[in-house]
């Protein structure tokens, strides 16, 4: 009896052992459960929450606080529609769907259902970004309405709790305009000038998020006010309208536009010219066409038969002397060789060719505004665009030595070029 009451009773032992095992196992997982819930799960569908506000426009002469945008006699309202799609990232991926506005406010409750195919730890901040999840400025029509559905980008983040399938964020969140809006009313003297297209060029302008080159607005109907996102312009601004009539310019120095801001700028424009001789040419010259003939056009197509567009106007200085940067390559030679290149290309009445110095180059993108402004001014001349993955000739401004000059980031970056049989692509300049 007393070896029976043992085994029992070790029997006892071992099912409440078992139990207790069961148990923790059961606690472990329901917290690993638990842990895995604080953050997003790859591949599985939320819906996010969040109460949001419309970044509205200042206007940029009296100051008043204005909230869609729609003009008024205040400046820019802001509100949000319901057809409109705000975009949700982390690190830079974007999750799949989109939050939409429940009413036509400037303060609106945002839901959607969105996924993402990676896991998130817990407590992430999400970033959040409407109208569109492409950073483009390229492609405007001049109109409000185009800038509202396409270019009138802003941006929130915000942390958020999870609570099974539902994400909240952890408070309500403003949005932040990350350009500025400028009204164009474009005018010589007191007539109207109604532009087929504007381009725009200035220092940092941004034709991306963080890209810079130059803006061409088509607009989409007969007018001479042009509406205009714009981002990043820190510096000189240089506008030229094509018209049926003609090519008119404007150009500023020292030109700022903050973002969020609106701006109503009347510009007195001045016909340009053509042709024009060389010794003519001002800074509103830059991007024409030198032609064989020594003269200056608008675009390669408007020099004569019998003549040959040959260079554009890369950079104009304040005394009227400045350089043309020849239309084509030249091919991929030594330095000795594009020396001998360049004083052998047939001659243009007011200008030399060379190689171009280091300052030339520095020149050449900075008044362009960068390496991107100045492809599009190329192709748009007529001409063919620098290949950014090509290494081209410099000379030393002092020496006989030259470098290797290369694209970096929205600008140029120079390296010695020792060997004197290295060899680089060649593009030759026009200096006048």
């Amino acid at each position: 009896m007393m070896k029976s009451s043992k085994v029992q009773e070790f029997k006892s032992l071992s099912l409440a052992a078992l139990l207790m095992a069961v148990v923790t196992f059961i606690a472990c997982s329901s917290d690993d459960d638990s842990v895995e819930q604080k953050g997003i799960v790859a591949g599985k569908t939320y819906f996010m929450t969040v109460d949001a506000t419309k970044a509205g426009f200042e206007d940029a002469d009296n100051h008043a606080s204005t909230r869609v945008l729609t003009e008024s006699s205040e400046g820019l309202n802001a509100e949000w529609a319901t057809t409109e799609h705000v975009y949700v990232s982390y690190d830079n991926k974007w999750f799949t769907g989109s939050l939409t506005p429940n009413a036509n406010a400037a303060t609106a409750k945002l839901n959607g259902a969105i996924s993402i195919e990676i896991s998130i730890p817990e407590n992430p901040k999400l970033n959040l970004q409407y109208p569109r999840q492409e950073w483009s400025y390229t492609g405007q029509v001049g109109t409000l309405a185009d800038i509202s559905a396409k270019y009138n980008y802003a941006t929130a983040a915000t942390n958020i709790t999870i609570d099974g399938d539902n994400v909240d964020a952890a408070s309500s969140v403003t949005f932040t305009n990350q350009q500025a809006i400028v009204k164009f009313i474009l005018k010589n003297g007191a007539d109207p000038v109604n532009p087929t297209s504007l381009r725009i060029s200035a220092s940092g302008l941004k034709s991306g998020k963080s890209t810079m080159d130059d803006i061409v607005i088509t607009p989409s109907e007969t007018t001479n006010e042009i509406y205009c996102a714009l981002r990043g312009i820190t510096g000189n601004l240089i506008l030229t309208a094509t018209t049926a009539e003609g090519i008119y310019t404007y150009r500023k120095t020292a030109v700022s536009f903050s973002h969020g801001q609106y701006y109503v700028i009347t510009v007195p424009m001045k016909v340009k010219a053509y042709p024009i001789t060389l010794p003519e040419v001002t800074p509103h010259y830059v991007g024409s066409v030198v032609g064989s003939d020594g003269n200056v056009y608008a675009k390669a197509s408007d020099v004569p038969t019998g003549n040959t567009a040959v260079a554009m106007i890369a950079y104009v200085s304040g005394t009227g002397h400045g350089i043309a940067f020849a239309l084509a390559d030249e091919g991929k030679i030594t330095l000795g060789t594009a020396q001998t290149t360049a004083t052998g290309k047939a001659f243009v009445s007011g200008g030399s060719w060379r190689v171009p110095t280091q300052s030339d180059w520095n020149n050449i993108i900075a008044n362009c505004h960068s390496y991107n402004a100045l492809n599009s001014k190329l192709s748009a001349a007529g001409g063919s665009p620098l290949d950014d993955q090509r290494d081209y000739w410099a000379k030393h401004d002092s020496s006989d030595g030259g470098y290797s000059v290369s694209k970096s980031d929205n600008g140029i970056s120079f390296k010695d070029a020792i060997d004197p049989y290295d060899i680089n692509y060649f593009r030759a300049i026009l200096a006048f």
